[in-house]
């Protein structure tokens, strides 16, 4: 092959890789989130103290409820500035990460049960209030942050 071509093309010269590239790629996701999220699915499944078995969201149904719960927990903590949970030494983020990634794969796998408790109108609601249709904050010179108050 001719020296001169980009590295890049002569990558296509190997048709491994040109069907590579035609398949969904899992590289974007962060390799950190992964590593995470296995140690906090790893001390679930293997804490004998909680009795969770691997995947067992798949051999029992669970209630959509209690992840968002727990997911909301986490959430809260992390966003208070408590970033490592206490109880496992895990990232609270990675924690939330797997209380989602429980909720979509039970709910592929048809073991989610949907008792959501979801408030009548409040997409309406929080349609009425996107970036478009609210006001513009100005700012203010000497407010603190620059912000009327």
């Amino acid at each position: 092959m001719d020296p001169s071509v980009h590295p890049r093309l002569r990558l296509f010269a190997n048709p491994k890789t040109g069907a590579g590239l035609r398949k969904l790629p899992l590289d974007p996701i962060p390799p950190v989130a992964l590593v995470e999220m296995a140690a906090v699915f790893g001390l679930g499944a293997d804490c004998p103290a909680k009795g969770y078995d691997r995947w067992n969201w798949r051999d029992h149904p669970v209630e959509a409820e209690t992840y968002a719960a727990t997911l909301e927990r986490h959430m809260m903590r992390w966003r208070a500035g408590e970033k490592i949970d206490e109880h496992t030494g895990v990232s609270h983020l990675a924690s939330a990460m797997c209380c989602l990634a429980i909720l979509r794969d039970a709910q592929e796998a048809g073991t989610l049960m949907d008792n959501r408790r979801g408030s009548p109108g409040v997409l309406a609601v929080m349609g009425r209030y996107d970036a478009s249709s609210m006001p513009v904050v100005k700012p203010v010179e000497g407010a603190p942050g620059g912000f009327a108050s």
